[in-house]
């Protein structure tokens, strides 16, 4: 699409102005004018505030997509296993649900996939619906019967345990590795893959990346490998004075978040922060692309700010990569054996 910002007319502004009164959002005296002014603006920065997403006030892909997936609420369509999948916070709220009254659908992602089709396959058999995989009014009634309030990211307990049981903690266990082009994040990288392989597990090395990747075909990458958890380390950095520290990255899109992923990321962060003794800037719910597409739990570890003289001293020291690896593999090792 264009990508559309102050200065912007014609349709494509008022699509997005019409799709921002429907969710809610004021659009001043100016209403669905087709011309991209300071209401609208306004409007658009409010809309990604709320949905995890760089507030810049600009309607680019990323953030089409979000106002499209938005847009959908569970009833508001029939849901059913197609290609390419269909997805929007409807079927977030439909894999929410159906984790909560005990149907594994998998990740809260918004995409539904084949395991969510096989969810609301067996909920259908389970409350004696035809199992024919279409959520359409009879079956969105037959889950509002069950409907539990979301409490900890759509996962129930029972399967999560179940997931994260470990058959030898890290053995057999597939990580895909992906890092951005800095030495301090590769060389976190390198030393991991070394790591897992010691511990039985399997390293599988996606393509160095830089600003601007298309991180959704990553995610496809780590998809098609069918990997236990991906792991995407770089490092910040900051325009602000005294900007320092770790922090680790999980999927929240302000409605729905990753509770696995949450959970990786908070042992992470734990343990990194520890072994690099730097500040600790705890975990942060983030809407990017390659945390939401991925289908397993995903983290982006962010160990230092480069821009900091204090965090570019560790970064320097002899080991600290090899150190910030080692934690990681505590951080896996805990996550499987929790």
């Amino acid at each position: 699409m264009i990508w559309l910002k102050i200065g912007s007319q014609g349709r494509g502004v008022v699509d997005v102005q019409t799709r921002l009164l429907r969710l809610g959002y004021e659009l001043g005296l100016t209403g669905v004018d087709g011309a991209f002014g300071p209401e609208t603006e306004r409007a658009v920065r409010l809309f990604q505030e709320k949905r995890e997403r760089e507030p810049d006030g600009i309607v680019g892909p990323d953030t089409w997509r979000e106002m499209v997936d938005a847009s959908y609420k569970l009833g508001d369509r029939q849901l059913y296993l197609m290609e390419p999948p269909l997805r929007g916070d409807d079927v977030r709220e439909l894999q929410a649900t159906l984790n909560n009254v005990g149907f594994n659908a998998g990740r809260v992602s918004g995409v539904l996939g084949e395991q969510t089709n096989n969810a609301v396959r067996d909920f259908q058999r389970n409350v004696g619906l035809d199992a024919d995989g279409i959520v359409g009014e009879t079956t969105v009634q037959a889950l509002d019967n069950f409907k539990m309030r979301v409490s900890s990211g759509g996962i129930t307990g029972v399967w999560d345990r179940a997931v994260m049981q470990p058959a030898g903690a890290l053995l057999e266990r597939r990580i895909a590795v992906d890092h951005a082009a800095d030495d301090f994040s590769s060389g976190i990288a390198a030393n991991l893959v070394t790591l897992l392989a010691a511990e039985g597990a399997k390293a599988l090395q996606l393509p160095e990346t830089s600003p601007g990747s298309d991180e959704r075909e990553l995610a496809a990458l780590a998809n098609e490998a069918e990997a236990d958890v991906l792991l995407r380390f770089e490092t910040a950095v900051s325009e602000e004075p005294g900007v320092r520290g770790s922090v680790c990255e999980f999927f929240d899109n302000g409605e729905f978040f990753s509770a696995r992923s949450k959970t990786l990321a908070s042992l992470i962060q734990n343990e990194i922060s520890a072994a690099l003794r730097l500040f600790d800037n705890g975990v942060e719910g983030k809407n990017l692309a390659i945390l939401q597409a991925t289908r397993m739990p995903a983290v982006i570890v962010k160990p230092a700010v480069e821009s900091d003289p204090r965090d570019a001293e560790m970064m320097a020291r002899p080991g600290a990569t090899e150190a910030c690896a080692a934690a990681v593999v505590t951080a896996l090792s805990r996550y499987w054996e929790d």
